[in-house]
């Protein structure tokens, strides 16, 4: 391919892409899309599955455990959900 058909497929390139940012800002009416905020829970006891299936239902999400130490039966329960 030489220089001249490998700097239009450049051109066709650059120009697809900005068609595609174009039509995807007009298409959010042209707001920058907004970032999710996030509120979080911890919880330092013993949860069974009736609590986890509690936190579900009210829009917790669980985003790590940490497991106990030595000497406590129970983790660090960390969770999120939209705000």
């Amino acid at each position: 391919m030489n220089s001249s058909r490998k700097r239009r497929a450049l051109i066709l390139v650059c120009l697809a892409l900005l068609s595609l940012v174009v039509i995807l800002q007009w298409s959010s009416g042209g707001k920058a899309s907004a970032r999710a905020t996030w509120e979080y829970k911890t919880a330092d006891k013993a949860m069974d599955e009736r609590d986890l299936n509690q936190l579900g239902l009210e829009g917790w999400e669980l985003v790590i455990m940490i497991p106990a130490e030595s000497n406590r039966s129970y983790g660090n329960w960390i969770f999120k959900r939209p705000k």
